[in-house]
């Protein structure tokens, strides 16, 4: 740092010598020409005139040098001046302006260098100021951030917390759902516990024209809930009248911050049992919220205050709506459980009616029809044999499609009780081999028509939970439909087998036998329909509709894909229980 200092100084040393040099040399030059003159002068002259010349010459040069230096001296004790004048914070500070010699120069120069010291103090000043300013500005942001930040925390506590108590609420609320009565007293109670003092909930009638009395109302006093529930049992409210009824009207609440006498007697204009409610339990603030369920109004809450100076607030309206729209859930769905139930229980006494009925028809069809029929057949089974040489050809041809009728007709009735003991069967679900069940079915087909051939191909491992015995009929329908109309096709075949379609594994019948019109498959399932006549193929048209059943039983589908003359397939899911 010493090093650098020295050689500035060196440096200011050697700039500053050209005018050292000049003002000697002046000096210098203003001396010797009075000499030299004088020496001139005096050269002839006496003594003494050269001393009083030598004198005169001296106080010239003398006079000389003087202006001189006062001309030399002057300007650089301005410049020191204003030099120390700036040094002690005077930045206005300047030099008179000098010649156009190397001095004037140079006093220019420090007026031009203070004049920008000036400019840059003004504008270091100017920014110092701007960021005074910024930090002042700054610094409030942060502390009103810092409020903000305090105020979120409170917010975000207060949110929690009612967060926190509305689950527990809405868990509460659900575990009594199937209670609407006490689904109604614990959500009166938790909003007065919640938002207080006292609680009340009404119900819409099934009108809608009506709040109904009520004496669900809950206060952390005993003497007041037993005051004011009796009243509020005998309370009935028409829809758009009083506060209850508006809001029930509207679905918008209603807050009355401080109740004043005079709200007090337009209270009692519409319900006057609400003004001895009010005075008895010395109501100051009323709030009164819809309970919404499902975007419909199912009843009003009505919250009341006896606290001077706690007035109901929008943040208790908030909170106590968010609860009220969880308990107003709450209580249609037990409502609807409540509604369902009865409903349900309807439903079982009729189907039950319903089923003695039907065990009563199949007694009658088992009983009181088949003896009619088996009269019919046993009496023209006895003419054929015993009377047959007193009746002619067309007589014997006459009874002989008596009995057949007859015999269509017990077989009619068979497949009838058939279908609807399916429909009455309990299910009993397991494991069910369906290729067993399949190899047995074709096993009786055989042994019914040994002279047969067809190829039967049953697939290995063809598995599905089920009830055993009402999915082999299944098999033994379908495979006695495929069994049938492939008679008398040399060429056809049977297959049972399955494949995955979409995620779910789906069994098929198929054979190559005389098919049917797709046009009629919506008569397939339906019972005692046929799409073939009986000259054709045997039947009655039950087996498929027997089918059908078992399988949407089962939770399944089934449907069929044919065409005439080349045969069809039958393909059925199956649901696994729940």
């Amino acid at each position: 740092m010493s090093s650098t200092r020295t050689a500035a100084g060196r440096a200011a040393r050697l700039r500053g010598w050209p005018l050292r040099r000049k003002l000697i040399t002046w000096l210098v030059v203003a001396s010797a020409i009075p000499f030299a003159a004088a020496a001139v002068a005096v050269e002839g002259a006496a003594p003494r005139d050269r001393l009083i010349l030598a004198a005169i010459v001296v106080v010239l040069a003398l006079g000389t040098g003087l202006a001189l230096a006062a001309a030399i001296l002057g300007p650089i004790k301005a410049l020191s001046a204003a030099t120390s004048a700036i040094a002690g914070g005077d930045l206005s500070a300047r030099v008179p302006p000098g010649g156009d010699d190397e001095l004037g120069r140079l006093l220019a120069s420090f007026n031009a260098m203070a004049a920008r010291l000036e400019h840059d103090d003004a504008a270091l000043r100017g920014s110092r100021d701007e960021l005074e300013r910024r930090v002042e500005e700054r610094t409030a942001a942060l502390a009103e951030i810092s409020r903000i930040e305090a105020r979120a925390r409170q917010a975000l506590e207060v949110s929690t917390g009612r967060l926190e108590i509305l689950a527990r609420t809405a868990h509460e609320l659900a575990a009594a759902s199937g209670d609407a009565m006490l689904v109604l007293q614990l959500a009166a109670r938790r909003l007065a516990e919640l938002i207080g003092d006292g609680c009340s909930i009404r119900l819409l009638s099934d009108d809608g024209q009506w709040l109904e009395p009520t004496r669900v109302y809950y206060h952390p006093d005993p003497a007041a809930r037993a005051f004011a529930a009796p009243r509020l049992g005998l309370l009935r409210q028409r829809v758009g009248e009083g506060v209850g009824g508006r809001v029930a009207a509207s679905g918008e609440a209603q807050l009355i911050s401080e109740l004043t006498a005079e709200q007090v007697a337009a209270l009692a204009r519409t319900a006057p049992a609400a003004r001895e409610l009010i005075e008895a339990l010395g109501v100051v603030s009323m709030l009164t919220l819809p309970l919404r369920s499902r975007e419909r109004t199912i009843g009003v809450v009505n919250l009341v205050r006896g606290t001077a100076g706690r007035p109901y607030t929008i943040d208790d309206q908030r909170f106590a709506q968010e609860v009220a729209d969880r308990a107003a859930l709450a209580i249609d769905n037990a409502v609807l459980v409540a509604t369902l139930e009865r409903r349900v229980a309807a439903r079982t006494a009729a189907l039950e009616a319903a089923n003695e009925e039907l065990e009563a028809f199949s007694y009658s069809v088992s009983h009181d029809l088949r003896a009619p029929l088996r009269a019919i057949d046993g009496f023209s089974q006895v003419l054929l044999t015993e009377h047959a040489g007193q009746l002619d050809e067309e007589g014997q041809h006459y009874l002989h499609r008596v009995r057949s009728a007859t015999q269509r007709m017990a077989g009619l009735i068979d497949d009838l009780l058939h279908l609807a003991r399916i429909t009455q069967r309990e299910l009993h679900w397991a494991q069910v081999d369906l290729s067993a069940l399949a190899d047995q079915a074709v096993s009786e087909l055989r042994r019914r028509d040994p002279a047969r051939t067809t190829p039967i191909h049953v697939a290995l491992g063809l598995t599905c939970r089920g009830d055993a015995r009402l999915l082999a009929i299944v098999l033994d329908n379908l495979l006695g439909n495929a069994w049938k109309f492939t008679a008398g096709r040399p060429s056809a075949e049977i297959w049972v087998g399955s494949e995955l379609r979409d995620g779910r594994v789906v069994f098929t019948v198929r054979d190559t036998g005389a098919g049917f019109d797709m046009r009629d498959a919506d008569k397939l399932f339906l019972p005692f329909q046929r799409l073939h006549s009986a000259e054709e193929f045997e039947g009655v048209g039950v087996g498929l509709a027997t089918v059908h059943r078992i399988i949407t039983r089962h939770g399944g589908r089934i449907w069929a894909d044919a065409v005439v003359g080349r045969g069809a397939t039958f393909s059925f899911t199956l649901a696994e229980p729940a």
